[in-house]
């Protein structure tokens, strides 16, 4: 007679709530890790690096160029291949738009960065 014994579940050996749950020590993990970085001090070295003067530029310059080139985009595809061409011409929009905005954004920041150094030199 071949009897075998099975606890019921499919998982192999293990605590079943593991596999449909996941990790049970995966919250305290996290919360310990964002603990550590609450309490950290400001010269740690895993932060992120300092924000330069004008970075702003570049980032006002991105947000509108994916505000203009999504519309635009949008607008003019659908116009000519209809409701397929506006999903794709508003996507298009977006990544355009956005490479052309964050690249004027940065002129402006050379710009700008020009202009302040030479009113800082007196002579």
């Amino acid at each position: 007679m071949n009897i075998e014994y099975s606890n019921g579940n499919s998982y192999c050996g293990g605590n079943s709530l593991v596999f449909i749950w996941g990790d049970p020590g995966a919250f305290k993990r996290a919360s310990e890790m964002d603990m550590m970085l609450k309490l950290r001090s400001k010269h740690a070295p895993g932060g992120p690096p300092k924000r330069e003067r004008g970075d702003i530029y570049i980032l006002i310059g991105t947000i509108v160029g994916i505000i203009v080139g999504g519309a635009a985009g949008a607008i003019v595809s659908s116009h000519y291949f209809g409701s397929a061409g506006f999903f794709l011409g508003l996507l298009g929009g977006v990544i355009a738009g956005g490479i052309i905005g964050a690249t004027i954004g940065s002129f402006i920041k050379k710009r700008r960065g020009k202009t302040k150094t030479k009113e800082q030199k007196p002579f």
